[in-house]
């Protein structure tokens, strides 16, 4: 999804499973980006969930990781003012966990801010 605010544009990726071409095509173009950053990898693979979902989530129709998520940034980034990092999931990732990733993988200044599960987010500008 894709917001035009006057010269500003937002975008909302979420659910995706993976970085899709039109992601590519349309992330330079964006000011801000909600991205989903659903799981850490390590905890997902090592964690309860029975192997079934642990491979959908995995997989092309599952949920982007952190490490994806913060590579798409890195990669195809450089017009973002605003990385807002959400659809977290409760028994795989932490706050903590996707802002480590966020911040080892994105090598440049960006305002970025990990969104709650249970409650509103802050006011953000572009």
């Amino acid at each position: 999804m894709r917001f035009v605010m006057g010269n500003s544009e937002f975008g909302i990726f979420t659910d995706t499973g993976i970085v899709t071409k039109q992601m590519e095509d349309i992330l330079p173009k964006l000011k801000g980006v909600l991205l989903e950053s659903n799981h850490d990898i390590d905890m997902l693979i090592n964690g309860r969930y029975p192997a079934y979902l642990k491979q959908w989530i995995l997989s092309d129709l599952g949920h982007l990781s952190n490490i994806h998520a913060s590579e798409f940034i890195q990669e195809k980034g450089n017009n973002l003012s605003l990385v807002l990092l959400g659809h977290l999931s409760g028994n795989n990732n932490t706050p903590h966990i996707a802002r480590k990733t966020f911040e080892t993988l994105v090598r440049r200044k960006i305002e970025y801010d990990v969104c709650s599960r249970d409650r509103a987010s802050g006011k953000w500008m572009i």
